[in-house]
């Protein structure tokens, strides 16, 4: 396995951004609400592989991490002016992750690489591990199809 790394880049232009009409915002948001239920049907397919897996073979010697998939959805809003013409606006929408929820939020895996970040506990490590191996067989269950980086999880309450 390779050396993890220790910062990830940045290549955030907030300063050059401008807003985007309603339906330029819908496409790109419509991508991202795509993009997220292919994700979460990709993690599900994991949690029942690995159902499937104690089912057949027991329970591991070892903890596996409980995770959950982020909801989202994607909302519109469309108003109609007096002379018919349509106005719309859209919202991807994200489950609120509050610190005194979760914790801390911290980054087990960045989307340029299939190695782990580096963690600063023992329960860090084995999640960050964990969701590594899912990449892996996410990626091995699709014929090397696709590989899902970077996802939305919080730790199952």
């Amino acid at each position: 396995m390779a050396a993890p790394r220790t910062s990830t880049q940045e290549t955030s232009a907030v300063a050059d951004c401008k807003p985007l009409t309603g339906r330029e915002q819908l496409a790109h948001l419509a991508d991202d609400i795509t993009c997220h239920m292919w994700a979460s049907a990709f993690f599900n397919a994991v949690s029942g592989f690995i159902t499937e897996f104690i089912t057949r073979n027991g329970e591991p010697p070892f903890i596996i991490p409980q995770f959950e998939y982020v909801s989202a959805a994607l909302a519109l809003e469309t108003i109609v002016n007096a002379s018919q013409q349509k106005k719309v606006t859209a919202w991807l929408l994200e489950r609120r992750i509050t610190e005194a929820e979760e914790g801390h939020w911290r980054k087990y895996i960045n989307n340029d690489s299939p190695v782990p970040l580096p963690t600063r506990d023992k329960e860090d490590k084995t999640r960050a591990e964990f969701l590594a191996f899912t990449q892996h067989l996410q990626y091995k269950m699709t014929k090397k199809l696709t590989l899902l980086s970077d996802p939305q999880l919080i730790t199952a309450p």
